[in-house]
């Protein structure tokens, strides 16, 4: 009897089919169906290809794309594959900015916010990447936006034995405009900030950066530039913390080059150029801020 039940469940573990195979344990379906190879054209009509077509010129990859259009090819890449832009739009669109704090220049304002994460020291004070960029939208000086305090408790402020509920209330005290001691406090103290004065018509000198050594390493502008007066043409060089075109955005000017680096550094730079070419060294009309570096070519005259 119990031979016969057991020829009968054999019999019964056969397929209804009629091929007389034996039915696959339900384990084994369940792996053979894991290593079934996915379609390869569903996988490939799922990918769009990417194309890298900037003013009719196709390019070979994302890393010539960007070398051809003076960009970092990390950047790019980042733009194309990661935020899903068009090449054309990703070549076009300028970098944001570095963003300078206490002495140091970081990539963007969340490469700030995630080296202070990091910071040990910082941690347990530094607020949520959320509120640190509602904070930096809506204006408020980069240490405000990054304390883990809430915005009224931060925003108390003593300078010199006074308190102060906003940055814009110390600015006003001190007769400054608040988006001047902001841009100011970037770069260092507030109570640096409030005894600032800038140099007398762009004049840098030694003296000056000694006194204020966080101006001395903060990053300026070497620029040579061509000044179409009515009368003359006139080459220039100077430094600012502005770029060439801003800084000559009252007059007629083309920007020949520009070079940027720390600003004590572009001082001396100019310094040595002035007496390098003392010789071709022509003064501006009396109403040009910057008269004082001004030169003719020699080769066509004065």
């Amino acid at each position: 009897m119990s031979k016969q039940i057991v020829d009968a469940k054999a019999q019964g573990s056969e397929t209804q089919s009629g091929h007389g195979q034996p039915e696959m344990p339900l384990t084994q379906v369940r792996t053979a169906h894991k290593c079934m190879p996915v379609s390869r054209a569903n996988n490939e009509g799922s990918k769009q290809a990417i194309s890298l077509l900037v003013d009719g010129i196709e390019h070979e990859s994302i890393r010539k794309l960007a070398i051809a259009h003076c960009h970092r090819p990390e950047l790019i890449e980042n733009r194309i594959r990661q935020r899903q832009w068009t090449a054309k739009r990703a070549v076009m669109t300028p970098e944001k900015p570095k963003v300078h704090f206490l002495g140091k220049t970081y990539d963007s304002h969340m490469a700030l916010w995630e080296a202070y994460q990091r910071d040990e020291a910082y941690q347990n004070k530094t607020c949520c990447y959320s509120t640190f960029a509602a904070r930096e939208k809506a204006g408020h000086p980069l240490e405000i936006c990054l304390s883990a305090e809430r915005l009224h408790r931060a925003a108390t402020i003593k300078v010199r034995g006074e308190l102060f509920a906003t940055y814009a209330e110390v600015a006003r005290r001190y007769g400054m405009k608040p988006s001047r001691l902001s841009r100011l406090m970037k770069k260092m103290a507030v109570e640096a900030a409030i005894d600032y004065k800038e140099p007398t018509n762009g004049k840098y000198s030694e003296k000056f950066f000694v006194r204020f050594p966080e101006i001395a390493v903060s990053i300026g502008v070497f620029y040579f530039a061509q000044i179409d007066f009515t009368e003359f043409t006139r080459h220039k060089i100077g430094i600012s913390r502005l770029s060439g075109a801003e800084r000559l955005a009252g007059v007629c000017h083309d920007i020949i080059a520009e070079w940027r680096g720390p600003l004590a550094l572009l001082y001396r730079l100019e310094q040595i150029m002035l007496v390098e070419y003392a010789r071709l060294l022509k003064r501006g009309p009396d109403w040009f801020d910057g008269r004082t570096e001004t030169f003719f070519d020699a080769s066509v005259g004065g």
